[in-house]
């Protein structure tokens, strides 16, 4: 059985046993979290300060992701706008990564959500993304747990 097989399957029995004890909203909002910081992990190790290639803050975004996260905000006619030096906060970087999550994404598959911001809205399509994703994955799913354990304990 292989690694990511015995993650997911580990993932869905922690989460039947703990989870039914977990209001809905409250598991959705566990799993965000979990999530972004799955991503996080991956792309800063949490420092809002690293810069490598343009990428910048926790979750390295580009000029062209805060071009884009303030033209959806102006779709919306939202107000709120986004300068480069927002992607060295972490509250606003994961905003941001939100926006654009909202955009181009159905919000319920971690895989597309997560092969998207690797790869651009189409990324969940590439097969360079599945590798990212299998990274992720195995970071969302202990730190599901974590999180779910948590709140159960509470």
């Amino acid at each position: 059985m292989t690694n990511l097989l015995k993650s997911i399957l580990l993932s869905v029995f922690i989460f039947n046993v703990s989870a039914s004890e977990i209001p809905v909203e409250k598991m959705w909002e566990i799993k965000k979290d979990a999530f972004v910081n799955a991503i996080i992990k991956i792309e800063s190790n949490g420092n809002e300060k690293v810069s490598n290639n343009g990428c910048v803050g926790v979750l390295q975004i580009r000029a062209c992701m805060v071009k884009e996260v303030n033209q959806i905000l102006s779709k919306r006619h939202i107000d709120k706008r986004y300068t480069l030096e927002d992607r060295k906060n972490k509250e606003k970087s994961i905003e941001m990564f939100w926006i654009f999550q909202k955009e181009h994404s159905d919000t319920t598959s971690f895989s597309n959500m997560a092969r998207k911001w690797n790869g651009g809205p189409y990324g969940y399509k590439s097969k360079r993304t599945l590798s990212y994703w299998n990274k992720v994955n195995k970071i969302f799913g202990r730190l599901l747990d974590e999180n779910v354990k948590s709140y159960t304990k509470i």
